[in-house]
């Protein structure tokens, strides 16, 4: 699922899609009436999910996107190994460190 318009944020359409696709072969986490709560306590007033919204959403109910977070654990193994990612984003925090972008 890409952002191909770039339109930095989710319609309630892409965020049952992103849903649907976390939960294939999961069987079912959450009812999905709990899902589309969660979309309309953190989008905004046209109905859309942005970052900021999203990251709330994650934060406060972090079990409810367990399944997308094991699906992007699958990826990085997958995809170049587990070790090349953590070496990756070493590598990136230190060059945002080194340009005052991120404290620690």
């Amino acid at each position: 699922m890409m952002d191909q318009k770039h339109k930095h944020y989710l319609t309630e359409t892409d965020y049952d899609r992103l849903i649907q696709i976390s939960q294939e072969g999961e069987g079912t986490v959450y009812s999905s009436t709990m899902y589309q709560r969660a979309f309309k306590s953190y989008s905004n007033q046209y109905n859309q999910l942005e970052y900021e919204g999203f990251v709330r959403l994650t934060h406060t109910n972090p079990r409810l996107m367990q399944p997308l977070y094991r699906l992007h654990d699958t990826m990085q193994q997958k995809v170049l190994g587990k070790q090349w990612w953590y070496e990756h984003q070493r590598v990136f925090r230190a060059v945002r460190r080194n340009m005052g972008m991120e404290l620690g």
